[in-house]
């Protein structure tokens, strides 16, 4: 069975965020299809629409290493260490670091950050072919973040996630 997912934005990483995009995965949560409407999207069959936007999984970077050796294993991150939440578990965390990051350094850019915890993580970690980009094929997971500034696509204090696949 078919599940199409469809959001505000879809930031699939591997080209410019998508408004109004969305997301064909089958049942074993490997993506199918990746739909940009050019932001006419009309419903259709089985649709789920969320209020918000849409991303690959993050690496869970808390899990695989002590907050000690981030930056080791992840060079790009060691700028943004001082950031680093103190509740580290999961995708909230990761959430919450970017949060961070966005508040206090205006011109980092969410679509950057995404990279940065999605596509750069995977990467470090060679797993940028089954993860890290919304690409057909692939098999990276779904999130959903919202309460968000979606015009500037700026996260806010408020800003959630919630993992979708």
């Amino acid at each position: 069975m078919t599940r199409r997912i469809a959001a505000h934005f879809v930031f699939s990483v591997s080209r410019p965020p998508i408004a109004k995009g969305m997301v064909e995965v089958d049942q074993d949560g490997i993506i199918i299809n990746l739909s940009d409407p050019e932001g006419d999207l009309r419903e259709t069959a089985g649709m789920e629409f969320h209020n918000g936007i849409l991303c690959p999984a993050f690496t869970d970077l808390f899990h695989e290493f002590s907050p000690e050796l981030i930056s080791d294993f992840f060079p790009e991150l060691k700028k943004f260490e001082t950031f680093m939440p103190f509740a580290q578990k999961g995708n909230y965390a990761i959430l919450n670091w970017m949060k961070a990051i966005q508040q206090t350094a205006a011109e980092i850019s969410l679509e950057y950050l995404i990279r940065l915890f999605c596509l750069e993580t995977a990467r470090q970690l060679g797993r940028q072919d089954e993860t890290g980009t919304l690409e057909p094929g692939k098999h990276p997971g779904i999130l959903l973040i919202d309460r968000m500034d979606y015009r500037s696509l700026r996260l806010s204090p408020d800003s959630r996630v919630k993992r979708l696949i």
